[in-house]
């Protein structure tokens, strides 16, 4: 009758393969986002109280539908085990004891990831989706005709202003604002809004207004997009043909004025009033 040695190397590897082999506890999708450029974390949820020690650490990516080994850490070793796929070198490590560090994130780095945890009691999974932005490039104003003296505009000129941001994944959301002489800022509708975008969802956007120039004004586009996408704008100011004329003395020239003023109708008293004396009285 065969024996079966039982040896304490055989009760760890049977311990092991039940952890292993128990359920993962799946916790709610996270969405992360990421400008191009920058580094992410993404968080995998994990409490050694609730869990036990942690055994394994295994994030995965998908890949066109498989799931591939990012970053893969046994208990007691430091470091990745795995090569990752060849466009994740060099850019994936841990972050703390169980979030995973994406440096330089990419266009292409919005996928889907997995966390699992294999440890003494649970083994929690956390899935990431990443979503990846690129800033757009800061708005730029062009005035048509180009030909117009924006510091010294005749009133009731026509002027068509553009307002073009490139390279923004999403394109730019671009709108336009006009404050006249220094007053609140008003929103404008645009005459036309055209958005390019390529295969990557990278595009430009144009915003075009139609206007008739009558006062001081400036105009300003302002980009915006969803977070983390910063807000920027331009500005132009268009000055008006000789505004400021009448309004624009200052206090010491109408103080000269009215002194002047003043002077002139004291000599035309002064001059009334020698005639008066120097006319001869009749007898």
């Amino acid at each position: 009758m065969a024996v079966l040695e039982v040896t304490k190397y055989t009760v760890v590897g049977f311990v092991a393969f039940l952890v292993l082999n128990q359920p993962g506890i799946a916790q709610s999708p996270y969405t992360e986002k990421a400008l191009v450029g920058t580094d992410v974390v993404l968080p995998c949820d994990y409490n050694q109280a609730n869990d036990g020690t942690t055994i394994l650490i295994t994030w995965s990516v998908d890949v066109a539908g498989t799931p591939e080994n990012l970053y893969v850490r046994q208990q007691g070793s430091s470091g990745n085990s795995v090569t990752p796929p060849s466009q994740y070198v060099g850019r994936v490590e841990l972050d703390g004891e169980t979030n995973l560090r994406l440096s330089s994130v990419v266009i292409d780095d919005e996928q889907a990831y997995r966390c699992v945890v294999t440890a003494s009691i649970n083994s929690p999974t956390t899935d990431v989706n990443l979503l990846t932005f690129v800033q757009p490039q800061k708005p730029t104003i062009t005035v048509t005709p180009s030909s117009v003296d924006q510091s010294n505009v005749p009133v009731g000129t026509n002027l068509t202003l553009t307002c073009s941001s490139t390279g923004g994944r999403p394109p730019a959301d671009l709108t336009w604002t006009v404050s006249t002489n220094g007053g609140t800022a008003t929103s404008l509708q645009p005459s036309s809004n055209t958005t390019t975008t390529d295969s990557q969802g990278v595009g430009d956007s144009t915003v075009t207004i139609d206007t008739t120039i009558s006062d001081n004004s400036e105009y300003t586009c302002t980009s915006t997009g969803p977070v983390p996408i910063v807000e920027d704008s331009a500005s132009v100011s268009l000055k008006v043909q000789g505004a400021g004329v009448s309004n624009g003395l200052t206090a010491g020239a109408i103080a000269g004025i009215v002194i002047g003023v003043l002077g002139g109708v004291a000599l035309i008293g002064i001059g009334i009033a020698l005639l008066v004396i120097k006319k001869p009285c009749s007898k």
